[in-house]
């Protein structure tokens, strides 16, 4: 078993008891996360690196409004509000005027570069 696969059946867990799903006796509660886990795994493997799972179950279980129990999806569409709070565009400065503009390097804003192009 992988480390992946060991988070998610600790999420997984987490959902049985936040829903309070039926409990099942200890060998088909095993058996059940085992094959979860393998399924959520594949879904989300390339998605959601393995120290962000928790953070994203926990944003997802805050902000959801169904009863119905947790599905990869949401985690995925929490770890996308995560990532996307967490983005700061690169922003950089017109070498005369100090103005922003998102070009890399020392280049003149668009009103420099057509007075530096007359020039």
């Amino acid at each position: 078993m992988t480390d992946y696969q060991d988070q998610l059946i600790t999420i997984l867990l987490k959902i049985r008891l936040a829903f309070s799903m039926q409990t099942l006796s200890e060998a088909d509660t095993e058996d059940l996360l085992i094959r979860q886990s393998l399924v959520w795994e594949e879904i989300l493997i390339n998605k959601i690196p393995i120290n962000d799972l928790n953070n994203c179950y926990i944003k997802a279980m805050r902000t959801r409004t169904t009863t119905f129990p947790l599905t990869p999806q949401e985690l995925i569409m929490a770890y996308n509000e995560i990532t996307a709070e967490n983005y700061k565009p690169q922003i950089y400065e017109c070498v005369f005027c100090k103005f922003e503009i998102k070009t890399k390097g020392e280049k003149p804003c668009q009103f420099h570069k057509r007075v530096k192009d007359t020039l």
